[in-house]
């Protein structure tokens, strides 16, 4: 950075120059904040939920949480990440719009030492808790499961930059956070497109480790499908941590580094994100399975729409009626719903003319398909 002559205002003197000739602008230049609030605050939100239902289900259902379950618990970290994006709101704009005040204030060198320590659980724990996740759950073989440790070890160099961030980002004995912190701190660049060749390489290692396992189940074809459909949501990751990378790259090589860095931090987000999204898949299955369809309201909300769907299907087929017989108030009492979610047909002795009144009934409730005929023969003598 160029040094100044004693009493410069460096507020009003841009990070860089303009390349297209025009002033800076420092009261309301375009910035990039609503990207990273756009993006970050509903995966955030959505994270939450699942985690805490993830954590709420296992404890209900299984009665312990494994390693997997605490790596998900990550997310505090990541909000954290993601809060401390708004600390930067005035240098989220081009260079050319941002006064070098604003960079060489103690406040901002302790904003980048907190951004700097908090990247790394935050990309550590969320690779790790999904890894975990698919030793624990498809219990691999010997090949696949040192795939896996391999996986995780990538993962620990994510964990490098804390004292990289220490060592260079603070002030040393009896420093002080100024502008030579600042200037020191930038030498961890490296670190940026060191961290998205990594996120890349874990995604499509995330992305294709379990898919052998899954196909080698013994399911059927629908299952399976469905269960690698759950993994390649991890694709979304994979393009996030893609673009995340070709932006931290574009911001190494200092061409509008602070235009560039909100795009990192939202893609960064997203990738993070959609990893916790896809490791609590499982427990939301059976959040589904134990909770939800064990519920009273889902029990009522079932049978409603059973009863529904009968009422509608015998009168498509009979027009209304049941086939060969009108359904008087006596009649129609002799049509009831059991209590296994079928109906019967009941049989009451009735004097009078001697008839014969046959009635084929055929219902096909919603859950699981049936048919009931029955054949009544009511003789009645005449006296």
């Amino acid at each position: 950075m160029a040094t100044f002559p004693p009493g410069t205002d460096l507020s009003h003197i841009p990070l860089a120059e303009n390349p297209y000739g025009d002033p800076p602008n420092f009261i309301n230049p375009i910035n990039e904040e609503g990207l990273v609030l756009s993006v970050g605050l509903p995966l955030i939100i959505i994270s939450f939920i699942v985690v805490n239902l993830r954590i709420s289900t296992n404890l209900k259902v299984g009665r312990k949480l494994f390693v997997d379950d605490c790596k998900s618990l990550h997310l505090g970290p990541d909000f954290l990440y993601w809060l401390f994006c708004f600390g930067f709101k005035e240098t989220a704009r081009h260079d050319w719009d941002i006064p070098i005040s604003a960079v060489l204030n103690p406040s901002f060198a302790k904003r980048i030492f907190a951004f700097n320590i908090l990247s790394s659980p935050t990309f550590g724990f969320s690779k790790a808790a999904i890894i975990f996740l698919i030793l624990r759950v498809f219990s691999p073989k010997a090949q696949l499961r040192w795939s896996c440790y391999t996986v995780l070890t990538v993962t620990l160099i994510y964990w490098v930059q804390i004292p990289l961030t220490i060592a260079w980002c603070t002030p040393h004995l009896h420093g002080h956070w100024d502008a030579a912190v600042s200037e020191r701190c930038e030498k961890l660049g490296f670190t940026g497109p060191m961290q998205g060749v990594i996120s890349v390489v874990t995604d499509v290692a995330i992305l294709l480790l379990p898919l052998p396992i899954i196909f080698g189940l013994n399911l059927n074809r629908k299952r399976k499908m469905g269960l690698a459909l759950v993994f390649f949501i991890a694709i979304f990751a994979l393009v996030a941590s893609s673009i995340s990378m070709y932006y931290r790259v574009k911001s190494f090589q200092g061409v509008d580094s602070t235009w560039d860095g909100p795009k990192v931090t939202a893609c960064a987000v997203a990738e993070s994100c959609v990893t916790i999204i896809v490791s609590c898949a499982p427990s939301m299955a059976s959040f589904w399975n134990n909770v939800v369809s064990k519920s009273a309201f889902y029990s009522s909300l079932r049978l409603s729409f059973t009863r529904s769907n009968s009422t509608q299907s015998v009168t498509g087929k009979s027009g209304g009626k049941i086939p060969g017989q009108f359904l008087t108030p006596e009649s129609s009492s002799n049509l009831i719903h059991s209590e296994r979610s079928y109906f019967e047909l009941q049989e009451t002795a009735v004097e009078g003319p001697q008839t014969v009144i046959r009635s084929d009934i055929e219902m096909n409730p919603v859950i699981s398909q049936f048919s009931i005929t029955k054949s009544t023969t009511i003789r009645q003598s005449t006296e």
